[in-house]
């Protein structure tokens, strides 16, 4: 299961099956500005939930056996964020190791899809 996770500025996709035929879970996950696909699951029957793709040069490829809903690609619209700043993933961690809470990468429009960080 991948959850609560951000793939951003990779050179090629965000979230793959990497040609896994098994059944995977992407729950909550964010994919912006990769240069592939953001959520590549053509070959799992994978169960994509309340994802967010954006700004990759193809935002998603399911095969026949993945399913999903709540994502990004079954709202439609367009998508931007209250925050691109990188900053607060790249920069210092808080006192016990973990992200400062953000907006980076939240939905403008306030939509409940995508990770939270």
């Amino acid at each position: 299961m991948i959850r609560n996770s951000i793939a951003f500025d990779n050179a090629v996709g965000g979230f793959i099956d990497n040609g896994n035929p098994g059944r995977l879970t992407a729950d909550r996950n964010t994919a912006w500005r990769n240069g592939g696909t953001g959520f590549d699951f053509a070959d799992s029957g994978s169960t994509l939930t309340g994802n967010l793709s954006a700004a990759n040069a193809t935002q998603v490829s399911l095969g026949s056996s993945s399913s999903g809903s709540g994502n990004s690609w079954n709202l439609g619209g367009s998508w931007t964020f209250v925050s691109t700043d990188s900053g607060t993933i790249t920069g210092p961690r808080a006192a016990d190791g973990s992200i400062p809470s953000s907006a980076f990468l939240r939905p403008s429009n306030g939509a409940d899809v995508g990770a939270r960080i």
